[in-house]
């Protein structure tokens, strides 16, 4: 059992995570997997340049970097890792909603 598989096993049944969020993290361990075993902020660095050229969107990239997080506060918290580093995530593209007029609101 490695150590992502154990993250996995205290999230289910001393968190009672639910089947979809473990689903999710399972999604976390295919885009870190190179360095799930030995985490470290220049990985995650190169892990996120590869997502980004593969074409990932920055928001999917951020909902992975939430899950990766809370793997490596786990790992810290269990002593497995020295140093917890900040995880920052991709600036997204904010949507402007459009606005009605006072012409438009009138017609309705």
């Amino acid at each position: 059992m490695d150590l992502f598989d154990r993250f996995l096993q205290e999230r289910t049944y001393l968190k009672g995570v639910s089947p979809e969020t473990l689903r999710y993290y399972r999604w976390v361990r295919r885009a870190f997997s190179t360095i799930l075993a030995n985490p470290t902020k220049a990985g995650m660095m190169e892990c996120i340049q590869t997502l980004l050229a593969r074409g990932v969107s920055a928001t999917s990239i951020n909902t992975y970097l939430r899950g990766f997080k809370a793997y490596i506060r786990w790992m810290h918290e269990e002593g497995l890792l020295k140093d917890l580093f900040r995880v920052q995530f991709l600036k997204t593209e904010q949507k402007i909603l459009a606005t009605l007029s006072r012409d438009q609101v009138r017609l309705s």
